[in-house]
């Protein structure tokens, strides 16, 4: 079975060409040998991307089910990746369980979540960088479900400041979603995995973390921090 981001690679390498205009019938003998060919070679790649979306959905469809009975977390699930990774767990069979501190965009994901498990997901209000709150939550997903089988630590900041003029409280904010967030979610669900006899941590990089900008000084550091969390969850 193709990853998706083997898809994307594959597809990627090929979308820049796809924009050019199509060969018309009118004056076509008028056209370049060169021209022609590269029309040729555009027909082939539309060709190539309906074969890999075709391959795509079947392996999607075959992929149904994997998570059956399973339990799963995402962190800052409300929107955005949070809601496109929900929504995924859902459709695999698992039973969701929200965890996001906005209410509206909380309960638009919970809607949106069917599956073999719908009427069984659930939303919590939960501040991953309070780790009494995350222990909390926890307990309540396992009484309600019980053990935990997936985490997605996917809840994130966006502070985009220079070191220089960064404050105290946005390097505080930051580090406690980003670091202790993620570090508390790990620390309170991995004894639950070992109660399920095993399960999945999902931690989240970001290319901001390996190639350095100027004004990104805040984020950056704690996603380069985050590459290291493999090391201890």
């Amino acid at each position: 079975m193709l990853r998706s981001s083997t898809w994307s690679r594959r597809l990627s390498s090929i979308s820049c060409a796809l924009v050019a205009p199509r060969r018309h019938s009118s004056g076509t003998a008028a056209l370049p040998r060169a021209a022609d060919a590269a029309h040729e070679t555009l027909d082939s790649l539309r060709e190539q991307v309906k074969a890999l979306t075709a391959e795509r959905d079947a392996a999607l469809a075959r992929a149904n089910g994997r998570l059956a009975g399973k339990v799963s977390i995402v962190t800052g699930g409300g929107g955005g990746l949070g809601q496109a990774q929900c929504v995924r767990l859902a459709e695999e069979g698992s039973v969701v369980h929200i965890w996001e501190t906005d209410a509206a965009k909380g309960a638009e994901t919970l809607a949106k979540l069917g599956g073999t498990m719908a009427g069984k997901h659930a939303l919590h209000s939960v501040d991953v960088a309070d780790e009494a709150a995350v222990a909390e939550a926890v307990a309540a997903v396992e009484a309600q479900s019980g053990p935990i089988h997936v985490l997605v630590n996917n809840a994130a900041v966006f502070v985009f400041e220079s070191v220089e003029d960064a404050t105290e409280a946005q390097w505080d904010f930051s580090h406690s979603v980003l670091i202790k967030g993620t570090a508390f979610a790990c620390k309170h669900v991995i004894p639950s995995m070992r109660r399920a006899g095993g399960g999945s941590i999902i931690n989240f990089g970001s290319i901001c973390g390996q190639r350095a900008n100027f004004n990104f000084a805040v984020y950056e550091l704690r996603r380069r921090t985050l590459l290291s969390a493999e090391h201890f969850c």
